[in-house]
């Protein structure tokens, strides 16, 4: 049935477009990231998205605080990802990365935890990540 999943859900991880890594666990969420070219989000460079979620059904995290740091050519940025809306990714956290070679080396950190409502089962879950690295 295409279209928007359910409330909350993120876009299917298949789904989404540009190239996508494969998605990596860490404190008890998913984290589906994937590069886009397309103009709508950067002029010219590349736009890493990171879409954090509960590991069985999909349901987006939102209001995190996650950087970047991209590792190529010997030197090393970081940005902070910015909170924003897609209609092909949906909701997620970008940042546009210029010069995004093959081989550069993404490491993502989550600097503040979702701020998910403490029920049904969150009480103790979302606090404790691991750094994430995904390779171009």
């Amino acid at each position: 049935h295409g279209g928007q999943p359910p409330m909350g859900r993120g876009v299917p991880i298949e789904d989404l477009p540009g190239e996508v890594f494969e998605s990596q666990r860490s404190g008890d969420a998913a984290f589906a990231a994937l590069v886009s070219d397309a103009d709508r989000f950067t002029d010219g460079s590349s736009y890493l998205a990171v879409s954090p979620r509960t590991p069985y059904n999909d349901i987006v995290l939102p209001f995190t605080t996650l950087s970047a740091a991209v590792e190529g050519d010997g030197s090393v940025r970081q940005d902070e990802l910015a909170e924003a809306l897609d209609h092909e990714i949906g909701h997620h956290y970008g940042v546009a990365i210029d010069d995004l070679a093959p081989g550069d080396r993404v490491t993502v950190s989550v600097d503040s935890p979702p701020q998910v409502s403490r029920h049904d089962g969150y009480e103790t879950a979302f606090f404790d990540f691991d750094d994430l690295t995904y390779t171009v």
